[in-house]
This record gives structure tokens, sequence and C-alpha cells, in this order.
């Protein structure tokens, strides 16, 4: 891999990443188009996952296919090699330490019952650039679920709610 396409895949992997720690849009990293023009004249997409540390390669298909069902159903097509949009994603499940507390009554009174579980913690970050001139369109946004729901119905719902604001595609 040429040595600036190296880079370029190690910026973004990092603001990506960092998008992962946050719910809110940061687009101050890349230069960002305003206002509807972002998006006239684009009608072709392609997905480019980010295999950072915890993505899961097993669930990619699911991932792929849902972003792609939700630009579909916006009027972009798909298209893997020179598309007009690059949707980069990373997603990844973490398990982490999860305490729970709840009340227990008993003869002798009410006590405290304190458990330890572990809980799936799953985490989907997108960013979308025009792929000519690597100008941010959107920041997707970063999606962090407790107990997440593998299915694809999950993903495809997951993923039409993060594409709620990208326009729709002009004929």
């Amino acid at each position: 891999m040429p040595t600036l396409q190296r880079l370029l895949a190690v910026l973004f992997t990092a603001v990506l990443l960092s998008a992962c720690g946050s719910a809110e849009k940061t687009d101050q990293l890349l230069p960002t188009l305003q206002g509807p023009e972002r998006w006239h004249d684009l009608r072709t997409f392609s997905l480019e996952p980010v295999r950072a540390k915890g993505h899961r390669l097993d669930l990619e298909p699911s991932v792929n296919l849902a972003l792609r069902k939700a630009l579909e159903a916006k009027g972009y097509r798909y298209q893997a090699d020179n598309a007009d949009i690059r949707v980069l994603y990373a997603f990844g499940l973490s398990a982490q330490a999860a305490i729970n507390q709840r009340p227990v009554v008993s003869s002798q009174g009410t006590y405290t019952r304190t458990e330890i579980n572990q809980e799936q913690q799953a985490r989907l970050a997108l960013r979308l650039t025009d792929a000519q001139d690597n100008i941010l369109l959107d920041v997707a946004g970063s999606r962090t679920l407790q107990h997440p729901d593998l299915s694809q119905e999950a993903f495809d719902q997951a993923a039409q709610r993060l594409f709620n604001e990208v326009p729709r595609a002009t004929p």
C-alpha cells in the first residue's frame, strides 16, 4: 500500500476510534461542506470497514448489508470501486462488567443483593466523505448499545436511524 494511503488509513482509523468515545458529532477534524449542496451529484457509495481493535469480522457481512440497505432506501446505489461517497465505519463488541443491585425481602428483613455480570456492549461509528476530494459529508454518529440484539433486523433498524439526516439521492 502506498505511503499516502497508509497515512490516510491511520488518520481515518484514529478519527473513527475517537468518534466511538462520544455520541456527539465532531466535524472539526476535516473540512465539511455545508447545506444541501454538499450531497448534490452524489449517487453512489462504497463501504469501508475500519478493522480496529475489537472489530468483529464475523458480523461485518450483517453490518455491510444493513448500511447498504439503508443507503439504497435513500436512492443511493452501491458501487465497490470509484463511488461518490465513502462510508467508513468501525464496529465492535466488548464485554463489560456490570454491577446490578436489587432489594431482596426475606423473613429476616430486606437486604440488597449485588450481582456482577458480564454485559455485551456494541459500538458503531460512521463517517461519510466525498470520495473525490475527501471532504467530510457527515458524521452519522456513534452509537453504543447495552445487551445488543445481533439480528439482521436490529442492524437494519440501527442503520436506518443513523442515516435519518442523510438526504435522498437526486435522480
